[in-house]
């Protein structure tokens, strides 16, 4: 089959890379080709190389028009493609991988949306190298921020003033494409993580997790927002199409297992004023868009006991839900309205204005 190789040379601590003959592109030194031109994309890296790449392809390309999508597990993090995939290490994805190539059985592929991530609309290009508004730009313009570029929550001007660090990226209205979208405690967690950035694979998940521990163990930041016409404060929010994240958790109420492209699926939901409740689908929207929905929690500013209670929320206990500021539900479509950071597959984008979060059109994403 005809396959292009998309590889990110600097993703992740060093490690093995695919044995590939056919057609290659490095990211960051070459532009992507036309993806129609293939039947499989690969995409060798992790969380964040996957993001930009996505965010690029649908840019030009609908969805529905892309191809089969494999995933190597390359990267720092690799959480997108130990959801995806069978096996989680890179040399098993790899030997899976080769056998495919070689002509052997597929497996059935995922049709899975992501995570489609709009920020209000912006203010003209100026001529001072103000962030390009085109979409393709986008990818390109969070490809360059560095771990010491990013910074954590607005809420902490006195800690970090700004004479002492740079903003991330602005978001400048362009729509980006992802996997995992997170304010509040989530944005603080990946820059105290990407200060110190460990030498393997395995160190990075593990300081990701703690990095995210810590969150709950310190004072208390919380994000301002506007959701559903109030005011609200929020220690941390999540939004995402993965069905296991870190080490498998899963702190959602009712993850969806992943189903086949031609499969039934459960209607989505969206979250009226903190909740979850069923909506009707539209007939003309594609059925594997329609019936799949971003699993949501919210840990807002009133819950109590939070550092007792973290791993009842990592595993999904539905009994938190009757607790006091704490609420999980599937959504289709959100708008949010705050000013400060949001996180978007261990990136990190500035926001100012209205945010919608929505559906991407369903993509075929082949299991390794």
């Amino acid at each position: 089959m005809p396959a292009l190789l998309l590889t990110n040379p600097r993703a992740g601590p060093g490690g093995p890379r695919l044995k590939f003959n056919g057609a290659t592109v490095a990211l960051g030194e070459q532009e992507l080709p036309d993806p129609t031109e293939y039947d499989l994309l690969i995409v060798e890296g992790g969380d964040g190389t996957l993001q930009r790449v996505m965010t690029e392809l649908l840019a030009k390309t609908p969805a529905a028009a892309l191809p089969k999508v494999a995933v190597l597990p390359g990267g720092s993090t690799n959480m997108s493609a130990a959801d995806i995939n069978e096996h989680r290490g890179f040399r098993q994805c790899a030997v899976r991988l080769q056998s495919i190539l070689q002509g052997a059985p597929q497996p059935f592929a995922q049709c899975r949306p992501l995570v489609s991530v709009q920020p209000s609309p912006p203010t003209p290009t100026t001529s001072d190298g103000a962030e390009s508004l085109q979409p393709a730009d986008c990818a390109a313009t969070a490809a360059a921020i560095g771990p010491a570029q990013r910074q954590e929550s607005s809420n902490d001007l006195q800690a970090n003033p700004p004479s002492n660090r740079t903003s991330p990226p602005a978001s400048g209205g362009c729509r980006r494409y992802g996997w995992f979208f997170g304010i509040g405690a989530v944005c603080s967690g990946i820059q105290r993580w990407s200060e110190k950035r460990p030498g393997s694979r395995l160190q990075a998940s593990t300081n990701t997790a703690w990095s995210l521990f810590r969150e709950f163990q310190g004072p208390r930041r919380h994000q301002q927002i506007h959701l559903d016409g109030r005011a609200r404060s929020v220690f941390a929010m999540m939004a995402t199409t993965l069905d296991r994240l870190l080490f498998g958790s899963r702190p959602y109420w009712h993850p969806q297992p992943p189903t086949r492209c031609e499969a039934a699926k459960p209607p989505a939901a969206s979250l009226s004023n903190g909740r979850a409740e069923n909506q009707p689908n539209s007939n003309d929207e594609p059925a594997a868009q329609r019936d799949r929905a971003m699993h949501s929690t919210w840990v807002f500013a009133d819950a109590r006991g939070l550092l007792r209670r973290s791993f009842r929320l990592l595993r999904g206990d539905p009994t938190l839900g009757q607790l006091p500021g704490y609420q999980s539900g599937d959504i289709a479509d959100l708008q949010i309205d705050f000013d400060g950071p949001y996180a978007l597959d261990g990136e990190l984008f500035d926001n100012r204005g209205a945010l919608r979060l929505s559906l991407s059109g369903p993509i075929r994403w082949l299991p390794l």
